[in-house]
């Protein structure tokens, strides 16, 4: 008989424990998650990557539960004869004793190591936005507990701040404010980080390489790790530093500096993002 569908199953049905109305708390978090990320928070379409995305993100079931349930085996095995510790299946072990092969980890969805690094799917907006997300992240941590035993109930979930909004008529927390400015100062360290990485590009760019000797040997040009274009045929470098540097390449018969033309480029991006606003 099967009580709940892959990915929405709560771990004491995965095991074969006794169960009770708890597993539809389980299931009220796990449709609130997808309606907060657009997508399962388990994998519906394989048991062992559900169990699998259930250890990394909230542990181990504890030892007591792992070791009268009757499923147990099936996703678990014991690492000595003593029944104190176990572990998960690798994928192979799974195929293997349970003739079931083990589906891979999709390449496109996430992997969480715990229900907190929600809280950073996508961008905060405000102090209020994170204070918001914090309560949810609560409310399902309750939802979602491993033992149905400790699990919220539903006249608990109903007096939780997430559905009373007790939270909303009380004064901003210092916390709150504090996460807030933490989370903007790590999402501009980043863009600062991707900008000084596109400096660096440009600034390390090799000069050319020449082919054969004088000075109107052809110079060999890397278009992906430069941005010039190659050169003519009369063997004249084509200049990104303007008259200047066309003429110092006439008179010396050799290419201009292209880590130049990067310092300026990137200079030039840093300021105007200075001026708008971008970097503080």
């Amino acid at each position: 008989m099967i009580l709940q569908p892959i990915g929405y199953r709560a771990p004491e049905v995965c095991l074969g424990l006794p169960f009770s109305g708890a597993i539809d708390m389980w299931g009220v978090g796990c449709t609130l998650a997808f309606l907060y990320l657009n997508d399962h928070l388990f994998p519906i379409h394989c048991e062992y990557l559900m169990m699998k995305c259930m250890v990394e993100m909230l542990g181990m079931p504890s030892k007591y539960h792992l070791r009268f349930g009757m499923y147990s085996q099936r996703f678990f095995c014991k690492e000595d004869e003593f029944g104190t510790q176990w572990r998960l299946l690798t994928p192979e072990e799974y195929s293997s004793r349970n003739k079931k092969k083990a589906e891979e980890w999709p390449k496109s969805r996430a992997h969480f190591s715990s229900l907190d690094d929600l809280l950073y799917i996508s961008e905060v907006e405000d102090a209020e936005e994170m204070e918001d997300r914090k309560v949810f992240i609560d409310f399902l941590k309750e939802l979602l507990h491993l033992d149905g035993d400790l699990r919220i109930s539903p006249v608990e979930a109903l007096q939780h701040p997430f559905i009373t909004g007790s939270y909303l008529s009380q004064p901003r927390s210092q916390t709150a404010e504090n996460t807030y400015q933490m989370v903007m100062e790590e999402q501009k360290m980043d863009w600062i980080m991707e900008l000084w990485k596109f400096t660096i590009i440009f600034v390390a760019t090799p000069r050319p390489k020449s082919v054969g000797t004088g000075p109107q040997a052809r110079r060999i040009w890397n278009r992906s790790s430069t941005g010039c274009s190659p050169p003519k045929d009369d063997g004249h470098i084509p200049s990104r530093l303007g008259h200047q540097g066309d003429a110092a390449s006439r008179s010396t018969g050799r290419a201009p500096q292209i880590s130049s033309y990067g310092h300026y480029e990137s200079t030039r991006l840093f300021a105007s993002s200075w001026r708008s606003g971008l970097i503080k």
